[in-house]
């Protein structure tokens, strides 16, 4: 991950920590195993304490501030706790491939 793939990453983390609260932050796919091209997408697992609302409404909310906030197209999958433990033992689940390929963002 070069230095201004990492300056963009911790400024999505300061958007998601101030909007969400998550307990646990991954980036998964080409940006975080290094094949990411120019207008590569970001891709996030956000691990939250209690989901506010659905969690598509919330996705929705934080796909949107990330672009807004920081002009780039990023997927938010968001899980509670419990939703994350359930699945990070699912081959192939979203939730096992951020934990097994992905990177875990220190908040």
């Amino acid at each position: 991950m070069n230095r201004s793939d990492q300056k963009k990453i911790n400024q999505i983390k300061d958007t998601l920590k101030a909007e969400f609260s998550p307990v646990r932050l991954f980036l998964f796919g080409s940006r975080a195993n290094g094949t990411a091209h120019k207008n590569s997408d970001y891709d996030f697992v956000m691990v939250v304490s209690h989901p506010k609302k659905s969690s598509t409404d919330e996705m929705s909310r934080a796909r949107s501030l990330i672009f807004k906030n920081h002009g780039v197209i990023a997927d938010v999958f968001i899980y509670s706790e419990k939703e994350f433990d359930d699945w990070k033992d699912e081959f192939s689940s979203i939730p096992e491939t951020a934990l097994n390929t992905g990177k875990e963002i220190k908040l």
